[in-house]
């Protein structure tokens, strides 16, 4: 499996940011660090392609839905994070951009 077999979500939104889910194979699920959140740079070296200004926001076991339904999560993602040494399975990456970002970024493509 490569950066071929990335697969992206449609975008949305809420008042402050845009989402997108991007699930990773295997192969390069076992890349993600297990310490920190990813720079642009070391996600896009995984092979995951999406314009400037998208920010690695959490991780994401398949298969847990109720993580994604459950805000209250997100403050406990980083004490988590090294349960994730044992996946084999491929995790979902969400990036988040600033609403207005996007907006201007928009304006810019008309």
């Amino acid at each position: 499996m490569s950066a071929d077999d990335i697969r992206y979500s449609d975008k949305y939104e809420d008042d402050n940011y845009i989402y997108r889910h991007v699930m990773l194979p295997p192969d390069l699920a076992k890349q993600v660090p297990k310490t920190h959140l990813m720079t642009e740079t070391e996600w896009r070296n995984l092979g995951v392609q999406q314009s400037p200004g998208w920010i690695h926001y959490m991780l994401h076991l398949p298969g847990n839905e109720n993580w994604v339904k459950n805000r209250y999560v997100l403050s406990l993602f980083f004490d988590l994070l090294p349960i994730f040494s044992w996946l084999k399975t491929p995790i979902l990456q969400i990036f988040v951009a600033p609403v207005k970002w996007l907006k201007r970024e928009r304006e810019r493509e008309r």
